[in-house]
């Protein structure tokens, strides 16, 4: 089993919900690698729905756990109303970041 800290962990779940598009329809999904007390780090989905989308949190998670090893896929999915990004249009992953590794003592 490879490190909970690799980066393919984040990279896989990325790579399985953007297959998965039409189960949840988000505009936006960014999976980040986000501190656990537990396992070190672990897989998290932020998403942004589209006006009108039902997709759940569960059903993203389930998606994943048909597709990918259990440790590979996000334990928690968020949804927010907008995620940030540069004026080129790139996911600003590190605005993500910030709120949950703030109190974590250290950064990926």
């Amino acid at each position: 089993m490879p490190e909970l800290s690799d980066p393919a962990l984040a990279t896989a779940a990325q790579a399985v919900l953007e297959t998965g598009i039409g189960l949840a329809e988000p505009d936006v999904l960014a999976v980040l690698r986000l501190p656990d007390d537990q396992c070190g780090e672990s897989v998290k989905a932020i998403g942004q729905r589209r006006p009108g989308a039902s997709a759940t949190a569960e059903e993203l998670i389930a998606f994943c756990d048909a597709r990918i090893a259990g440790y590979k896929k996000p334990r928690s999915v968020d949804f927010v109303d907008e995620i940030p990004r540069e004026p080129a249009g790139k996911l600003l992953k590190r605005k993500l970041r910030e709120r949950y590794w703030a109190g974590a003592g250290r950064t990926i």
